[in-house]
């Protein structure tokens, strides 16, 4: 069995927090609770978790300039990060969509819908993850002799070329 996916809630509200906690960690998952954006951007640095839930107005850095930041942070991976808020106008919701948010939710919120979005969410992370690990396979099998480890012809074609090029620019000698 797999270890349960790490949820991080960047929420201000301790009732909220703790609510939302609670039911994520009910359902499977290991949560954390933090209190403001800077709180949210550091634990992502430290524990790589696989979920984001900011909430967009926090104290210090809110939850938008959180997302920013955190996409930043993850660009080789893929960090699904959701938008928690009361504001419920739509141009609220295509900002945060626009700087990377991958899914918004207003609250109030009903428990089954914010359960099947995050579910949905770690499942697509799950797919980026296995498609990741595949394709750095397939990068180093192309590369490498599976049975010794030791790079193959075509590496070596490749890598010569390459050396040419780089002698042939600053005039070096080169010998094979």
């Amino acid at each position: 069995p797999s270890a349960p996916p790490l949820v991080l809630v960047a929420e201000d509200d301790e009732t909220m927090r703790e609510y939302m906690v609670e039911l994520l960690s009910r359902n499977g998952m290991k949560v954390e609770g933090v209190t403001d954006g800077q709180q949210a951007v550091a634990f992502v640095r430290e524990h790589n978790p696989d979920i984001v839930m900011l909430d967009i107005m926090m104290p210090n850095l809110d939850g938008l300039d959180s997302c920013r930041l955190i996409k930043g942070i993850t660009q080789e991976d893929f960090l699904p990060v959701i938008l928690l808020t009361a504001k419920t106008d739509i141009d609220s919701r295509v900002v945060g969509l626009r700087i990377g948010a991958d899914d918004y939710i207003c609250k109030p919120f009903d428990d089954r819908e914010l359960l099947a979005r995050v579910s949905s969410l770690l499942r697509i992370k799950r797919m980026h993850d296995h498609v990741n690990y595949s394709k750095s396979k397939l990068q180093s099998l192309a590369i490498k002799d599976e049975l010794t480890g030791l790079y193959n012809y075509r590496y070596l074609k490749s890598r010569i070329n390459e050396e040419f090029k780089r002698a042939e620019r600053y005039r070096d000698p080169m010998a094979c």
